[in-house]
């Protein structure tokens, strides 16, 4: 049973992605401030 994907793993796996997303939009945001002081 160890090659199924436990429904928690599948859940969780969005949530990752949706995090990392939101890291790297972060981290370009604050790019342009130090490229583009306002």
């Amino acid at each position: 049973m160890h090659h199924c994907t436990p429904a928690w793993a599948t859940e969780q796996d969005p949530a990752k992605k949706k995090k990392k997303k939101t890291y790297t939009t972060l981290k370009k945001e604050f790019l342009k401030l130090l490229v583009y002081p306002s």
